[in-house]
């Protein structure tokens, strides 16, 4: 598997959420579709923190959470979703926090300082994102430090 494409399961929820939006799209019209799109959007995101929490996460697998975030950002944008729109931003996020998934372990301290991650994500989800990590259960002393920063 390549970093650089969306992972199957990816392709398969966009290729499924492209049908229903179309479907929504072609019988509703003007504010009606763009509720409905918002209403999908905002569904997927609830899915996908809670998919996101059930796993363990290596570097490479980090990158490719990466990746499958910007296809649903992409699918967000060509549904009409504004870059500033309220899923758009959460997907912006989850972006910045997977980010602590592919750093090294060394560079989480200045990631999790201030506004390391470029964005204004809470403490709690950064601090909840580092604990995915596969290296975080073998290495809890080190990542304790962490917490009290």
């Amino acid at each position: 598997m390549s970093a650089d494409r969306p992972t199957v399961a990816c392709t398969r929820a966009v290729l499924l959420l492209d049908r229903v939006h179309a479907a929504a799209a072609g019988a509703l019209d003007g504010h009606n579709s763009s509720v409905v799109s918002a209403a999908l959007a905002s569904r997927l995101l609830t899915f996908l923190e809670g998919h996101l929490a059930a796993f363990r996460y290596t570097s490479p697998g980090g990158l490719r959470l990466k990746r499958d975030l910007a296809e649903y950002s992409r699918m967000l944008q060509a549904w009409g979703l504004s870059p500033s729109s309220i899923a758009q931003t959460r997907l912006a996020e989850l972006g910045a926090l997977a980010n602590l998934l592919v750093a090294p372990r060394p560079a989480l301290t200045g990631l999790l300082s201030g506004e390391g991650l470029g964005l204004a994500v809470s403490r709690e989800d950064s601090l909840r994102f580092v604990a995915l990590r596969d290296d975080y259960r073998r290495n809890d002393k080190a990542f304790s430090q962490l917490a009290g920063l």
